[in-house]
């Protein structure tokens, strides 16, 4: 061979081997820069499911909230329309109080027993609403249960809770009256 052609060739091989190593500092370049974009992206993703783990989070703790009643009793006792009833002892020889909660528009009834005595393990407490002189069982109190939504009452002239035999009864038991409260009409 001559030492033109081997100058060619040399020449050749170089320009190769010149493009050889202009696209590996391409290849590393972009596989640099792909790198890049795959960890920020990693990091993104990682971000938005600890985001929506927090907001499960926070959707679970509300639905806790809401099956306990806890926001519903937080309405009625935001609304405006609801009536803070405080109830006392019907004689000076009981002891007890209790707050009700009644919504007048939805007739939503809440009953927070701030100090009542066990019942007796044949008997249990009884809200009753009266009105003009008739009542109707509002629903079993549960001392220890504090706030307790009970039914729904449209009217009330005054409420009473009452010991009672059974969860059947028809008719307030006179005899054993414990808490008392007027309705005020005006408030």
């Amino acid at each position: 061979m001559s030492s033109i052609t081997l100058k060619n060739e040399a020449k050749k091989y170089k320009f190769i081997l010149g493009i050889a190593i202009i696209l590996i500092i391409i290849s590393k370049c972009l596989l640099f820069y792909y790198y890049t974009q795959y960890k920020n992206i990693t990091q993104a993703l990682i971000s938005e499911k600890q985001a929506n783990l927090k907001l499960v989070q926070q959707f679970n703790d509300s639905q806790r909230l809401n099956q306990d009643g806890t926001v519903e009793q937080l309405v009625v006792l935001r609304d405006s329309n609801s009536k803070v009833i405080r109830m006392v002892a019907f004689n000076d020889a009981q002891e007890g109080v209790a707050s009700i909660y009644w919504d007048t528009e939805t007739q939503k009834v809440f009953l927070d027993v701030l100090n009542l005595p066990a019942p007796p393990n044949d008997k249990d407490y009884h809200l009753w609403a009266i009105k003009e002189g008739q009542s109707m069982d509002v629903g079993i109190v549960k001392i220890d249960e504090g706030m307790q939504q009970l039914k729904d009452v449209a009217d009330a002239d005054s409420f009473v809770v009452t010991l009672e035999e059974g969860e059947n009864v028809q008719q307030p038991n006179k005899q054993y009256y414990f808490l008392k409260a007027v309705v005020d009409k005006n408030s």
